[in-house]
């Protein structure tokens, strides 16, 4: 049996470093569902400079008139980087979204959502009818899916930046190009046998591991390291669900979760319990963790 060690401060520093590394190289390797790989490093470079940008501030330091929807504010904004692309309204409509969320998560609602959802049916950067086939539903499905390969992107390399901005370390760098070959062009109607809709669990619509298609030809499109973890994560998480149709990125995305969160997984629903000695400092209580989560949710409004 080993020896049973400690949680160094240097050891999660190594691990949180590792976790930004692996991102990078899913972005440079792995093919999104919907989004060609330029475009989705590009959001995830947007995504650092949304930070800083200073039409987003300026934003921030006056209240949405009521009569004014959160989507109509945000529209109207005045960014300092825009998300290049060689189609115009491509490039406004990223950049809307990505800063969006960078900076205005706490203003976001139903109404924001389906018309984002809109605009990226609009705005040309779904492939209809290569990726869709003409098919209503697939091109539904493929804007849905954009919608959560975006946020998956955006919430991923956002968490990594502030997190090494909060520790005062050096930002761990994105790829300079993606080499990946994609997008996948994932046909939902094949992969899933039901998309389902229930707005009091997420205002996207979803699917379980239930709904997944195993025989059909999508399925194989997936990397087998993703295929083995499915059955494990596709299951009712609240509004965590809206994101399943980002696949590949939403493993990503989870592999990021369990390293920068403490504690990690459902541990955070248990009792007050003494945490393990042999997993996590000592000198850190269960409360502390509470009061600095507690802290972070007032201070962006977010009562999840």
């Amino acid at each position: 049996m080993s020896k049973p060690t400690f949680q160094t401060a240097e050891g999660r520093l190594r691990a949180l470093r590792e976790a930004a590394k692996e991102f990078s190289e899913h972005l440079e390797q792995v093919p999104g569902a919907v989004l060609r790989p330029e475009v989705r490093l590009a959001v995830a470079r947007s995504t650092r400079d949304a930070l800083f940008c200073k039409g987003c501030s300026d934003a921030q330091k006056v209240c949405i008139p009521k009569s004014k929807s959160s989507f109509d504010a945000c529209a109207e904004l005045k960014h300092d980087h825009q998300i290049p692309h060689e189609l115009s309204q491509v490039s406004s409509c990223l950049t809307r979204l990505v800063h969006s969320i960078v900076n205005h998560q706490a203003s976001l609602d139903k109404e924001w959502y389906e018309k984002t959802v809109q605009e990226i049916k609009a705005c040309g950067l779904i492939d209809e009818d290569g990726h869709c086939r003409g098919n209503q539903d697939a091109i539904d499905m493929a804007c849905y899916a954009c919608m959560a390969e975006i946020i998956t992107l955006v919430a991923t390399s956002h968490g990594i930046y502030a997190t090494f901005l909060a520790l005062n370390q050096d930002i761990p760098p994105l790829p300079d190009k993606a080499a990946a070959v994609g997008p996948s062009n994932i046909y939902f109607p094949s992969l899933l046998k039901q998309i389902r809709r229930d707005e009091s669990i997420c205002v996207a619509p979803y699917f379980l591991w239930k709904d997944v298609n195993t025989a059909s030809p999508e399925w194989n499109k997936l990397r087998d390291s993703t295929k083995a973890i499915l059955p494990k994560l596709l299951v009712m998480q609240g509004p965590l669900v809206g994101l399943f149709m980002a696949l590949e990125d939403f493993v990503m995305y989870e592999r990021f979760i369990e390293t920068a969160y403490m504690p990690p997984g459902l541990l955070v629903l248990m009792t007050w319990r003494h945490r393990n000695p042999f997993k996590y400092c000592p000198s850190v209580s269960r409360g502390d963790v509470e009061a600095v989560a507690s802290s972070i949710a007032r201070q962006h409004q977010c009562t999840f």
